[in-house]
């Protein structure tokens, strides 16, 4: 194998174990890394109350770049306010610092009595900071973010004057 393929391989390999219910996880796994505090706060929105309980003190940011290679486009932080949402992308300049990546973003966005709104826009070009004001303040929200159809971001807001304590 010449080492360009060598090279192609190991640049894109991925350590993803996914086996429902043959792996003992709870014996075995000692942390789950991400990359950012977005990721961290993707992945614990995507799991029920008991994945919680089970895993979210596991879930570490590997601050020290040492797991990641991080040249892909990825949300790197998140900032959810009741009038604002602001993100820090990390845009990828790994194949062409000259041409701007773009993408099919859709966003989706569910308010405080459940409703749905979802915009998409073809061919967008991402900013490294990304910033979306709102006409009015929301008390909470829930948003979702994907470009090309991959899920990016999933994040949400409580007001803490919407809180029961």
């Amino acid at each position: 194998m010449a080492s360009e393929e060598t090279s192609s391989i190991v640049g894109h390999r991925h350590a993803e174990i996914i086996i429902p219910d043959s792996l003992p996880l709870t014996d075995y796994l000692k942390k789950i890394v991400v990359r950012s505090p977005a990721e961290k706060e993707t992945l614990i929105s995507l799991m029920n109350e008991d994945l919680k309980k089970k895993y979210e003190k596991l879930i570490q940011i590997d601050t020290s770049n040492i797991l990641f290679y991080s040249r892909w486009t990825y949300f790197h932080n998140a900032q959810l306010e009741n009038n604002l949402m602001t993100f820090d992308v990390r845009v990828s300049r790994y194949n062409n610092n000259q041409i701007p990546i773009q993408f099919d973003v859709e966003v989706e966005l569910v308010d405080e009595d459940g409703t749905v709104k979802r915009q998409l826009i073809e061919n967008y070009s991402v900013p490294s900071k990304l910033r979306v004001p709102f006409s009015k303040p929301r008390e909470r929200y829930e948003v979702t973010w994907w470009f090309d159809n991959q899920l990016m971001y999933k994040g949400s807001f409580r007001s803490e004057g919407n809180l029961p304590f």
